[in-house]
Order: C-alpha cells, then sequence, then structure tokens
C-alpha cells in the first residue's frame, strides 16, 4: 500500500532561519486574526487565551489605532514590534479583580530541568493602584483557580497557586515611563504544557500600594490599576538555540540570528556577532549565554538536503508520531499554539512531501506492524511429587520473554 501524503506549510508558520528556542508562541503579540477594535479582544490573538471568561483581558496593537476611542482603554503601548497585552487589577469594594493571560507552550516542560523564563512590564500612567505578585506559572493541565465575586453578575478565576517566575515580594510596579523586566531561573517540577501570566497571591489577602494622584478619568474608580506587557519569553537552559540542520539548496545563504534579548554569543570562528550568515556547507557551532544560562549549539548546513528513509517495524496498536526536526533538514519547523503533529497508525509505504520556500523535499516512510503472539500456557495443575511440568512459549525473532522466577527465554 503506497499513500502520498503532501503537506503545504504556510510561511508564516515557520520560524526561519532566526528560530531560537522561546517556547512561548506569539510572545510579542505580534499575531491577530483581526484587529482588536475595543478592550477585551484578546481572543482576537492567535494562541493567547482569556483563562476566566468574565474578566476581559486586553490586545493591543499600534496598527489598530481606532481601539482607544473607548474611554476603559488606556494609551496603546509596546516594547517592541507593534503589539502589548493589557491586563486590569482592581480592590473593588474588599474583592479581588485580576486578569490573567494563558498559552500552551509550543513543548511541554521536563521535570527537573533547568529554564529562565522573563517578561516586560509596564504601569499605566493614570493608573490610581499597584501590585508586586506578577510572575509566569507554569502547569501540566490548565490551572484551577478560585472563585472572586466581584459583583452578583461578575465573577471572577483568581490564581492562588505561586508561580515559578515571580517578582520580588513588596516590589511594587509602579514604573510607567519604562519597562520593568520580571526574570528569573526554576527547576521544573512537572512537564508543564500551560502558562498563566498575571497577578497572583492568596484571595482578598493581596498587597495593594495606591497612588498619591488620583483621576478620575471617564469613569475611572479609585482603585484600579492597569499594567502593559510585552515580550514574554521561556527557555530552556541547557539548549537556548537548537538548529540542527540547514541546506543551501533552496536558498544562497542561511542567516541566523538568535531571538534571545539580553543573550551574549561566539560563533565556531571566533565572530561575537548577533547574527551570522552562512554560504558554505560544514558543521559549525554557536556558544550562547543568557543571564546564568549557557549551551554550545553544533549544526550542519549540507549542500543539498538529505532525503530521510524511515523503515520501522512497531507493535501492533502503537502510531508513529513524526517529529517536524527529523523530517525537516533544512530549517527547524514548529506549528502555531502547540498544534498536533502528524502520525500514522496503518502500516504501509508513505512518501511525505514537505514544501517550504520554493523546495519540495521528498521523504520515504515504511511502517511494517508486528502482533504480538498469542501465548496459551495451561490450566492451573497440580503436581505430584517427582512430576515435572514443562512449558513452552512460541520463538520468534525479535522477541524475548521473561517468567516470574527471573528466568528468560523461551
Amino acid at each position: 500500500m503506497k499513500k502520498l501524503l503532501i503537506i503545504t506549510l504556510i510561511s508564516w508558520l515557520l520560524l526561519s532561519c532566526t528560530y531560537a528556542q522561546n517556547f512561548v508562541p506569539n510572545h510579542s503579540f505580534e499575531k491577530y486574526r483581526n484587529c482588536p477594535k475595543r478592550g477585551s479582544d484578546l481572543y482576537a490573538s492567535f494562541c493567547w487565551q482569556n483563562p476566566s471568561p468574565k474578566s476581559t483581558p486586553d490586545l493591543h496593537n499600534l496598527d489598530c489605532p481606532n481601539q482607544n476611542k473607548n474611554c476603559f482603554l488606556p494609551n496603546l503601548l509596546a516594547r517592541t514590534g507593534r503589539g502589548s497585552l493589557g491586563l486590569l487589577v482592581d480592590n473593588e469594594n474588599g474583592e479581588d479583580y485580576r486578569e490573567y493571560a494563558q498559552i500552551k507552550l509550543l513543548k511541554p516542560l521536563k521535570a527537573g530541568r533547568e529554564y529562565y523564563g522573563e517578561f516586560y512590564i509596564r504601569a499605566y500612567e493614570e493608573a490610581t493602584l499597584y501590585q508586586w505578585d506578577w510572575g509566569m506559572l507554569f502547569t501540566s493541565q490548565v490551572p484551577v483557580g478560585k472563585i472572586s465575586i466581584v459583583s452578583n453578575a461578575n465573577k471572577i478565576i483568581i490564581y492562588e497557586q505561586k508561580p515559578q517566575v515571580r517578582n520580588a515580594k513588596g516590589n511594587f510596579i509602579t514604573e510607567n515611563k519604562f519597562w520593568t523586566k520580571i526574570s528569573n531561573k526554576f527547576i521544573a517540577q512537572n512537564n508543564g504544557a500551560y502558562l498563566t501570566l498575571g497577578c497572583f497571591g492568596t484571595l482578598n489577602q493581596v498587597d495593594y500600594q495606591y497612588s498619591e494622584y488620583i483621576k478620575n478619568l471617564c469613569v475611572l474608580k479609585s482603585g484600579l490599576g492597569y499594567y502593559y506587557i510585552d515580550d514574554v519569553a521561556l527557555y530552556d537552559c541547557t539548549q537556548l538555540t537548537d538548529y540542527k540542520h540547514f541546506s543551501l539548496e533552496c536558498q544562497p545563504s542561511v542567516r541566523l540570528a538568535p531571538e534571545i534579548e539580553g543573550g551574549t554569543f561566539l560563533w565556531s570562528d571566533g565572530s561575537t556577532a548577533r547574527e551570522k550568515t552562512f554560504d558554505k556547507a560544514g558543521k559549525y557551532w554557536l556558544e550562547s549565554r543568557l543571564e546564568d544560562c549557557f549551551t554550545r549549539d553544533t549544526f550542519e548546513i549540507f549542500e543539498k538536503i538529505p532525503q530521510i528513509k524511515i523503515d520501522t517495524l512497531l507493535c501492533e496498536g502503537t502510531p508513529l508520531v513524526m517529529d517536524w526536526a527529523e523530517l525537516i533538514t533544512d530549517q527547524p519547523i514548529t506549528e502555531p499554539c502547540g498544534a498536533q503533529i502528524p502520525r500514522i497508525e496503518q502500516a504501509g509505504e508513505y512518501k511525505l512531501d514537505l514544501k517550504l520556500q520554493g523546495c519540495t523535499v521528498r521523504h520515504e516512510i515504511k511502517i511494517r506492524y508486528e502482533k504480538m503472539p498469542e501465548i496459551r500456557l495451561t490450566q492451573d495443575t497440580v503436581l505430584c511429587r517427582g512430576e515435572v511440568l514443562r512449558l513452552q512459549v512460541p520463538e520468534k525473532q525479535g522477541i524475548s520473554y521473561e517468567w516470574s522466577n527471573g528466568d528468560k527465554g523461551g
């Protein structure tokens, strides 16, 4: 049985040659489905979600100026690019109101491994309330929060968990002219697949700091804080970059530019530039440093894209899950928002065509499934003294056995 799988990859899905291991898709809030027109338009963003349906986190974009006509929405700001996130915190009648943004990582964390997370935050210039307990929470499942009853019709989800990346206690974010970076390293305690970004702390027991200047903007009430957030990042400290393989077959040169802000770099030829262009095949390396994180990444550039052939034998019922990094060899590729990657669940011969940047790379995949042999030993048996019961299992190449007494073989 021969099957042809053709996958055409849309250009914006490609991470191109500026690939770096930031686990957060749409980390600078640049990509959106449609132009945000008002507050609470986070749903218009690619990948980011609002985990508390009754709250109204905002997506800002400087290319959508009409959205700030709403008097509740502060001026549009972005640290880099054109987009940013807007989150509100409030203490209305003694009840917490907090907003969060949530996203599925491009790939989950690995428990026991060291990671570095960071994001940038800035207070709204006319805010009347400030908070310090901002952070990044990583969980293996969508986290469970508590309900804050701000009003009879407005029940808000509040997260009390301790985030792995957390601002220093008591360090209230009051700066409204410049961006403040919140960052730290941590050891993953779980295989976290989800990031929740926002203000944490025990329900109705959070410390607030009020500004001396309170201005009534439209119907803006005393005790309301608003923050912009931009450039959210998560890196594996043991793998700051992961370039793997590239090819000159479809392009005259390969440009590498790690998107690691604040990092320092050393290339195999001694250069310390932030980007480098290669026009010759060969094996190269890049050393990257970010805070206390350090990695040495080796990669190879080919004249032509090697064709990958997969010929494998699997146990029946075990699917073959194809990793883009194994199939594509001239650029690392990931799908947006952590989408599922292809999988094959039937035996056969497959030809997988991956199309990108004018090139078509064909990979041959042959899958064979083997049934486990059916074993029937005997019914329960009573032996008299001196009698011996001989049990035998079918011998088949590639299959091994282990008995309850530790013996191995047929």
